[in-house]
């Protein structure tokens, strides 16, 4: 920013008028040059009056996006269902999808707007049908728009990332949630139209950020709580145990990258040695089905070789035996004889999605629902491809659902 004219005369003569009083001669007296105490006088009030005026016109000044905009208080109802919903991507949080929330219907669940917009966070009927997070819910149900709107931001905050727009893409995203993403795109940030929505919401969430229930400290509660886990290993009762299964309880490792199943082990405490893996490389087979996903590739066993603990992949689909999947007991599905897990069994964002002998256990517990979720039905995370890699080989993790496109999984 730089002075405008206005203000640049407005000094001057400021300047000119006190320069002229330093000079002035006193009563009766002619004309005589200032002396060498009042120029120095007259250079210092100068040079105050010009940082003062120049700060007074260049100094910060906050824009309305860092304001806080007061919004009310976030109904206890609806407090857990914003910040579980707020995992689903990197880019949200509580007091941002909160903000969205206070502007969409301040929280009213039966909220409806003329332009057809319904519910607590002000969904079209079209968004409402293409982000429902479960077959039945009800239109007005406050947790399922919740839900919905943070699965729809955080498609958006994918697309736009591909577009390359922004840094920072949640002001975008609210953007292209205000007025659609193409207009965005066409604009290369936020256009004018929707620059009033984005400082609006933007204000409500420096508020929420401010708030109790949403400071940075608060413990966060998981989105669904796994099985539980035993601090200690219980032993396995012999009438259960078969000649492999006493080597295993007698001390012997096993195979590596296997996970334990979480009746036995805990997440992390695996073993330290290792056996050869059992591998077996099984015929092409035309039973099951693909399971495709981003980039039009499959969920892939590399190499087609059924060993314990091998990440999955993606691959371009070619129904080759690794790639053919079909339901089995305890809520499996199997692949080569083996099924997909959870490594160590563990429930936390970013927990490698391999192949494993079946055990039965919550870690091998997967259906792809009517949403198109590949989901662990124990967790209620997904499986996820990680870092949106869309070349052959992009191994896949467990990740809080959100709904975007590398989460996204058909039966072919």
């Amino acid at each position: 920013m730089t002075l405008n004219d206005a203000d640049r005369n407005r000094w001057q003569h400021r300047l000119r008028v006190l320069w002229t009083r330093l000079a002035a001669p006193a009563a009766g007296a002619g004309p005589r040059p200032p002396g060498p105490k009042a120029v120095r006088v007259g250079a210092v009030l100068a040079a105050l009056l010009i940082v003062t005026g120049v700060t007074a016109s260049l100094g910060p000044r906050p824009r309305p996006a860092e304001t806080a905009l007061s919004g009310v208080p976030v109904p206890a109802s609806q407090v857990e269902a914003i910040k579980q919903a707020a995992r689903s991507c990197p880019t949200l949080n509580g007091p941002r999808l909160a903000a969205q929330l206070m502007a969409a219907s301040g929280f009213a669940v039966d909220a409806r707007s003329a332009d057809g917009r319904a519910g607590v966070a002000g969904l079209t009927d079209e968004l409402w049908q293409h982000w429902i997070p479960w077959s039945d819910a009800p239109r007005m149900d406050p947790v399922a728009n919740i839900t919905a709107l943070a699965h729809h931001m955080c498609d958006l905050v994918g697309e736009l990332r591909l577009a390359g727009l922004g840094e920072d893409r949640w002001p975008v995203a609210l953007a292209a949630h205000r007025v659609g993403s193409s207009e965005v795109r066409e604009a290369k940030g936020v256009p004018p139209t929707a620059k009033s929505y984005v400082d609006t919401v933007s204000r409500y969430a420096v508020w929420y950020g401010r708030q109790p229930e949403f400071r940075t400290d608060a413990r966060p509660s998981p989105a669904r709580e796994a099985p539980a886990v035993p601090t200690e290993p219980r032993p396995v009762p012999d009438e259960h145990v078969g000649n492999d299964s006493k080597d295993a309880q007698l001390g012997a490792p096993r195979p590596s990258g296997r996970p334990s199943s979480p009746a036995t082990t805990p997440p992390g405490h695996g073993p330290t040695t290792a056996l050869t893996p059992h591998a077996t490389t099984a015929a092409p087979s035309s039973a099951g089905f693909m399971i495709s996903g981003y980039q039009g590739r499959c969920v892939t066993v590399p190499g087609g070789t059924a060993q314990d603990g091998v990440q999955l992949q993606m691959q371009d689909c070619a129904g080759k035996a690794g790639q053919r999947w079909a339901p089995g007991p305890g809520g499996s599905l199997r692949s080569l004889g083996m099924c997909i897990d959870l490594a160590w069994a563990s429930s936390e964002d970013g927990t490698k999605v391999q192949l494993a002998r079946c055990n039965g256990g919550w870690a091998q517990r997967f259906a792809l629902n009517a949403a198109h979720d590949l989901v662990n039905t124990a967790t209620g995370k997904c499986v996820d491809v990680r870092d949106w890699n869309p070349a052959n080989g992009a191994v896949l993790q467990l990740w809080q659902c959100s709904g975007a496109e590398n989460q996204r999984w058909f039966k072919r």
